[in-house]
């Protein structure tokens, strides 16, 4: 077993199985109780066993990943544990075959189970045909597992008695399989279907996968023009809104991370060495503005200090959760996807594509940060953006809830002229506009734009931090 499973009340006896089902495991880490998805599946002889492997692979993805997205992985594997009941029953794989096993459950997944004869098992599924981008996702959760087990465990398990060792030539070709283009994805996962059912029903004939695309039409900006975006900034009062969109347009960060960044999170330039030691402390002294990670960061407001995780801070100081964790129910969720960290605190930097944009958001955060001093809501919260507005005061200090932010921009398109939810006025395309600032205006190397983005994986620290400085420095003079 690759890992002990938790005690829990939980009695999977009393569950009724398809084959595997998914089932919220409640866990205790640092004093804190989370649920963590596991799936179970019921043994030809009638036992029902957990699948390990797969909860060890959800625990430790749910460290950096919402509850949702955590939950869509282990879904995913579920039904894939499912689909190899039916499609292995009386039937043996070679181990080098294995990765066309995964490739049928695609093809399945793409077409429904519709089309399969009512004699066939895999027609018990009754799965409804997915679109491009779902099934996408899907096969990238099916890889990150296998990696994730070959590395750990150098095997993975899934379903009855099914494993894939870490190093077979099917996990390599897994792994190259994810990366082609759209067309190319689509035409090698037909050819695999066929030999797919050669190795299922040899001697009968298979009609090749057919992807039902939408419509052609002309590819439209997923944000507005530069003029757009200063006009909607300038047509914002609110310091807190307007560093939203000034920081999203132009360091590039989610809506929602915003959300999650923390007053503390934004330092005087001269702590940027002390994060990030590739800049020396005698230079870019304009602020630091951290991402730091919303549950593993171990930066609290003490620099120095690396004692406990903000999810135990927040526990200990305030009886909250971080928002990341919080259901998709709740108004004050803030998602968090996979932002690269680096250092000893699980932070990364704000990369300011224009210096116009850096000196507005400092102006908003100095009227911020007095709103705060007044209002005192670090006794209540450590969340810098907050509801400055509500001249009710129920909401006054509070930090602020997505849609609330949804309208306000809304509300600053019209008072710039401008109709909202058209043409890429909407929050993510404030982000889209950054990624082609950095690309088409300033011309930034593909590496650097990663960098900036917060996406490139980390090969080693030291790599990173000559990275993460040489972004810092192409960005240096291009920016306005």
């Amino acid at each position: 077993m690759a890992e002990t499973i938790p005690k829990t009340d939980f009695a999977p006896t009393e569950v009724k199985l398809p084959v595997a089902t998914v089932v919220e495991i409640p866990v205790v880490e640092h004093g804190n109780v989370k649920s963590i998805p596991m799936i179970f599946c019921a043994m030809d002889d009638g036992e029902v066993l957990p699948v390990v492997d797969a909860f060890a692979y959800a625990r430790a993805r749910s460290v950096t990943h919402s509850p949702v997205s955590v939950d869509k992985d282990v879904s995913t594997l579920s039904r894939l544990a499912n689909f190899i009941a039916v499609a292995l029953t009386g039937r043996r794989m070679d181990d080098e075959d294995q990765d066309y096993l995964v490739y049928a459950y695609l093809a399945t997944r793409a077409s429904g189970t519709k089309v399969f004869s009512s004699s066939d098992p895999i027609s018990e599924l009754d799965w409804k045909p997915i679109g491009t981008m779902t099934l996408r996702r899907e096969y990238s959760a099916i890889v990150r597992y296998f990696e994730f087990c070959s590395k750990s465990f150098g095997r993975a398990e899934l379903g009855r008695s099914w494993s894939m060792a870490g190093d077979s030539h099917a996990l390599s070709r897994m792994k190259e399989f994810r990366r082609l283009r759209e067309g190319d994805f689509f035409a090698h996962l037909s050819a695999a279907r066929l030999r797919w059912h050669d190795i299922r029903s040899p001697g009968t004939s298979y009609r090749p996968l057919i992807v039902r695309r939408g419509q052609s039409t002309k590819k439209m900006r997923t944000f507005p023009p530069t003029e757009e975006i200063w006009a909607i900034i300038n047509a914002e009062r609110n310091p807190a809104y307007r560093a939203l969109w000034v920081t999203a347009a132009f360091g590039g960060l989610r809506i929602s991370e915003q959300l999650n960044t923390w007053s503390c999170d934004i330092l005087p330039g001269a702590y940027r060495s002390y994060f990030f030691p590739e800049f020396r402390e005698q230079e870019l002294l304009e602020r630091v503005f951290l991402r730091a990670h919303p549950i593993t960061s171990t930066y609290t407001g003490v620099v120095g200090s690396r004692s406990v995780s903000r999810r135990s801070f927040l526990q200990a100081t305030y009886g909250l959760i971080p928002r990341c964790d919080l259901s998709g129910k709740d108004p004050l969720r803030a998602g968090w996807k996979g932002t690269i960290v680096s250092g000893e605190h699980d932070t990364h930097q704000v990369f300011w594509a224009n210096s116009r944009a850096r000196r507005m958001f400092e102006e908003c955060h100095d009227e911020i940060a007095d709103f705060h001093d007044i209002e005192r809501t670090s006794l209540r919260h450590p969340y810098l953006i907050v509801n400055m507005s509500d001249r009710s005061g129920s909401r006054r200090g509070e930090p602020m809830k997505i849609s609330a932010v949804q309208s306000a921009f809304e509300r600053a398109c019209v008072r710039a002229g401008l109709e909202p939810r058209r043409f890429g006025r909407n929050l993510h395309g404030m982000r889209h506009y950054y990624k082609w600032l950095l690309r088409n205006e300033l011309g930034l190397s593909e590496e650097h734009v990663q960098i900036c983005l917060g996406h490139a994986s980390i090969e080693s620290q030291e790599s990173y931090g000559r990275s993460s400085r040489s972004a810092y420095d192409a960005l240096a003079g291009r920016g306005g």
